[in-house]
Order: structure tokens, then C-alpha cells, then sequence
């Protein structure tokens, strides 16, 4: 069986959360709270990216049903929420 793996990392930026340290995020961390807004731009393009990445693997000649996302912390979520 022949297996490929690939990691996606994001980029360092300030979130509205952690306003004093760069943090890794896929999206801004507004706060912990579930009436906080979304943030709406850093969703799409975290969610674009995924299926950018996906389509590129499919392209390759990766049957879709062979592919498997996974992620930790944001990345969970962002994996969970992917269709």
C-alpha cells in the first residue's frame, strides 16, 4: 500500500484573543465565547484551502474515497466541517 502525507501550517498572526503574542490560527480567535463573531474571510479561505488541497490529490490520480483528512486543535474542527 502506498501512502502520501502532507502538512499544512498556517501562518503566524495576531488574533483578537491573543493580542500581545503571535499565535497559530487558521482563523481569527475573536473569543471563547459562543456568542463571538466568526471570522468570516479566515473561514472561507481555511475551508478553500482544504479543498483546494483535496482536488489537487484528485487530480493526481488519488481516488477521493482513498483520501483521509486530520488535524489537531483548529485543524480538528476545520477537518470535521470539510465536505
Amino acid at each position: 500500500m502506498h501512502m502520501d502525507t502532507f502538512t499544512s501550517t498556517h501562518t503566524h498572526k495576531h488574533t483578537q484573543r491573543h493580542t500581545h503574542t503571535h499565535t497559530q490560527a487558521w482563523a481569527d480567535i475573536i473569543a471563547l465565547s459562543l456568542e463571538a463573531p466568526e471570522d468570516e474571510e479566515g473561514t472561507l479561505a481555511t475551508k478553500n484551502l482544504i479543498h483546494s488541497l483535496i482536488a489537487d490529490e484528485v487530480k493526481a490520480g488519488v481516488p477521493a474515497n482513498r483520501i483521509v483528512i486530520g488535524g489537531f486543535s483548529q485543524g480538528a474542527g476545520w477537518v470535521a466541517n470539510t465536505r
